[in-house]
């Protein structure tokens, strides 16, 4: 497994999104996004090639509503930004 480090934007996004479900669907709904987003950064970070590819970064999609987007430097993982699906993602990266 590499080191995982999250961009402050990335951060904030994830932040966000859980309080968005957190207010609309309640505490369990989003202490499962949260384990999900997690999951699939600790998978990513072990195998390299999970997720597609775009431009210079791969990135993952969680329950078809959240894209993660990083990029692998030797040891490290980064986590370069968080979108939500409906989200104009394609000019921000």
């Amino acid at each position: 497994m590499k080191t995982i480090k999250f961009s402050n934007q990335s951060r904030q996004k994830i932040d966000t999104i859980y309080s968005k479900i957190l207010e609309r669907f309640g505490k369990k709904s989003a202490d499962k996004f949260i384990k999900e987003v997690f999951s699939v950064v600790r998978h990513a970070s072990v195998y390299s090639d999970l997720g597609r590819s775009y431009k210079n970064y791969r990135f993952l999609i969680v329950r078809k509503k959240t894209l993660i987007f990083y990029r692998h430097e030797k040891k490290i993982m980064y986590v370069v930004a968080v979108y939500e699906s409906n989200e104009n993602w394609v000019m921000n990266i």
